[in-house]
């Protein structure tokens, strides 16, 4: 079910106002079960909104749980145990609607790993506990954008983790349940099914810094509508061809106007490519990095991070329709040491 703050009379959409982490990791509150205590709010944990993942996970305090036998799950990085220090971690003994299942598991992160129980939770997001609150909050917001309140969401209770650090203690994973671990259901499959949204869709703005937030852009994801407001132009669509990630048709790559004859008829190659709001690297499977490395700079001597080709990638959309997106150099080539040019 949607639960709307009582006082408002729509639903079926939602809006999360992102914090933007050095054009790095954009994060987002969302709040997690319901307090023992009627006096106090769910619990607000600090989540980066994945794309490229499909089941969420949170920084998990199991000490105050009774019978409850630890893990012996090793900790390398030691990042879940300053999250404990510093309180930045969910403790399921103060939910009264938390359940425990009876699986471990363990996923691996471009960033590290991720090891605990399965169990589920309530979740909300953009939660609103009054109108006064939600108008002090953002005034457009008190009119628009409603709390969603997603019941029963089966959940990872990370108790051992190299992925965590004190900017985000959850990841809110958004793939399809194709790449989720057996026998749970994603956030976005239990909304559809629910059926809380007035459109199975969602979108991101993702803020590049100082000067959008001067020119009052700010990054957020919105659930359940296309704002408007955030569009110029036409929107195109595309096909999402395998439902793992969101996997799109790549026709080809491009170093300036030279093509990396990575895709296509005469490579052999059925390419795909996926928004990955999860990471900001580019990556790149074994078969294409030896030859995108060959061509990318790579420990030169270098001032300029604007001196060197652009990065096109060449997309197929729903009218079958070649669309170029262009990454010049200075998103793609890093300084070193205010000298040394990476890609």
């Amino acid at each position: 079910m949607v639960s709307v703050n009582e006082h408002e009379s729509e639903a079926g959409w939602t809006e999360v106002h992102l914090q933007n982490l050095e054009n790095v990791n954009y994060v987002g509150e969302i709040r997690v079960g319901n307090p023992m205590d009627k006096s106090q709010k769910p619990q607000r944990m600090k989540c980066v909104f994945d794309s490229g993942s499909s089941n969420t996970w949170l920084s998990t305090d199991y000490s105050n749980l009774e019978d409850f036998e630890s893990l012996d799950l090793e900790d390398d990085e030691g990042f879940l145990n300053s999250l404990l220090d510093s309180g930045s971690v969910y403790d399921p003994s103060k939910s009264s609607s938390f359940q425990l299942k009876d699986f471990i598991i363990s996923i691996k992160f471009g960033s590290g790993k991720l090891s605990g129980y399965m169990g589920s939770d309530d979740i909300y997001l953009n939660y609103q506990s009054t109108p006064r609150e939600s108008r002090m909050r953002s005034p457009r917001a008190a009119f628009t954008s409603r709390t969603l309140k997603i019941e029963n969401q089966d959940l990872g209770f990370s108790q051992s983790s190299s992925v965590f650090d004190q900017s985000f203690n959850c990841i809110f994973g958004m793939a399809y349940k194709k790449m989720a671990v057996k026998g749970t259901l994603p956030v976005m499959d239990n909304i559809q099914e629910r059926q809380l949204l007035r459109q199975n869709v969602f979108s991101f703005y993702l803020s590049l810094g100082t000067l959008d937030h001067q020119m009052g852009l700010n990054s957020k994801i919105v659930i359940g509508k296309i704002d408007m407001n955030d569009v110029e132009g036409d929107i195109t669509w595309f096909k999402v061809v395998d439902k793992d990630f969101w996997a799109l048709k790549l026709v080809d790559i491009k170093y300036g106007d030279r093509s990396l004859g990575l895709c296509g008829p005469k490579s052999g190659n059925n390419c795909l490519i996926t928004p990955d709001t999860g990471t900001s690297c580019l990556t790149f499977p074994k078969v294409a990095y030896d030859k995108v490395k060959s061509v990318f700079p790579s420990h030169e001597s270098c001032l300029d991070d604007k001196a060197y080709p652009s990065l096109t990638y060449s997309l197929e959309d729903e009218q079958g329709n070649f669309v170029d997106y262009e990454l010049k150099s200075q998103k793609h080539v890093a300084i070193k040491h205010g000298r040394e040019a990476m890609s």
